[in-house]
């Protein structure tokens, strides 16, 4: 099927691969947007997903290897854009925190990243979850469930999809592969993974995943990718933390305090001198 792109091309693109389960469309509700869709539907109702996406097409197979295939077919087109998110479609996120990853992903020129996983989540990794006092966190491992790219690190990175039919060892593998790159966690804009691993795809193309793994890396003996490999360990190197935020009522509590403090000052010390110093 041949996809020619749009003349309003926005500076982001989403491409997920959709069942009939998908949550993609909460990703757009009631917002402008700075991304534009590309929905490849695997479901078994071809026309399902039709018109809730920019970009669309049908196509049976599992999630990396399709993958691989679509960004090779459109990259004249698809290069253009900025950066490529590739979330499962089991991922709810609102339409506003998918724009504010996009621009602190493109502000903090960061090369591959992923927002942070919600507390309510399922969660295969846990220092992936969320940090509260973070706003983003510069990290050595970004999981499959959810990657985004900049171009070039796409351009770089994209002949793996096709080389694990189930996206077991290529988080593993990214940053092995471009050491140079940045990798982070956006914590600034979770996303809630609805549900348990091992979803729609993995059933319906009988996925092994610890052969995968294996396959991987004999096709890259120069690297470990196991995850118990030392190398492999979950590493922060930086990070950019947030002032904590007051709920209403320690603020109001702060407050009372805060005035009680400057009539004890304007008292003791008296109008003028206090005055002075301001």
């Amino acid at each position: 099927m041949q996809i020619q792109a749009n003349s309003n091309q926005k500076e982001f693109l989403v491409i997920t691969r959709a069942g009939d389960k998908s949550l993609h469309e909460k990703w757009l509700n009631g917002a402008s947007r700075n991304f534009d869709l590309f929905v490849s539907y695997f479901g078994d109702q071809p026309e399902k997903f039709k018109h809730t996406a920019d970009y669309f097409e049908a196509q049976k197979g599992p999630k990396w290897p399709i993958l691989y295939e679509l960004l090779e077919r459109h990259w004249t087109w698809i290069s253009q854009y900025d950066a490529v998110w590739l979330p499962d479609d089991d991922i709810d996120m609102s339409p506003g925190n998918i724009q504010q990853m996009f621009n602190l992903f493109a502000g903090l020129k960061i090369d591959v990243a992923q927002p942070a996983l919600t507390y309510n989540s399922y969660v295969a990794h846990r220092h992936l979850l969320v940090k509260a006092t973070s706003i983003a966190r510069k990290v050595n491992f970004v999981e499959v469930m959810a990657p985004l790219f900049n171009i070039k690190s796409l351009s770089e990175l994209k002949i793996t999809f096709s080389q694990s039919v189930s996206g077991w060892g290529l988080d593993v593998l990214w940053p092995k592969l471009i050491p140079g790159a940045q990798f982070g966690i956006i914590d600034a804009t979770p996303m809630f993974h609805t549900r348990p691993l091992g979803g729609e795809l993995y059933k319906k193309n009988n996925l092994s995943t610890e052969a995968d793994m294996q396959a991987l890396g004999r096709l890259y003996p120069q690297f470990d990718i196991r995850l118990s490999a030392p190398s492999s360990k979950f590493r922060i190197y930086s990070e950019i933390c947030q002032a904590p935020r007051l709920t209403d009522g320690l603020a109001r509590i702060k407050g009372i305090i805060q005035n009680k403090l400057n009539t004890y000052k304007y008292n003791k010390i008296g109008p003028s001198a206090t005055a002075s110093t301001k």
